[in-house]
């Protein structure tokens, strides 16, 4: 019996497979990237920048740290994205 008999090779059928599961759990991902977006977009509308100044001491050297963010941090929530910069 060849590939040709039994309607699809096995090597198709996988291949056909992994696609959709890959392709179902991209478009989750992008749906609570999306929500997570529009929470942050509502909130930049609403004028909510949190911010919270830290000192930290490196030998004789203090270093100023700011922490800013849009919305108060949450207990429990995602984490957002960081950015970190440094001026000399």
């Amino acid at each position: 019996m060849n590939e040709n008999d039994r309607g699809m090779a096995r090597r198709t059928m996988l291949l056909g497979a992994g696609v959709g599961i890959g392709a179902g759990l991209v478009s989750g991902l992008s749906s609570a990237e999306a929500a997570r977006r529009n929470d942050a977009k509502q909130a930049v509308a609403a004028g909510e920048i949190w911010s919270a100044e830290y000192w930290a001491n490196k030998g004789s050297v203090k270093l100023n740290l700011w922490r800013k963010r849009i919305g108060a941090p949450k207990r429990g929530a995602e984490p957002l994205p960081v950015l970190f910069l440094v001026h000399g």
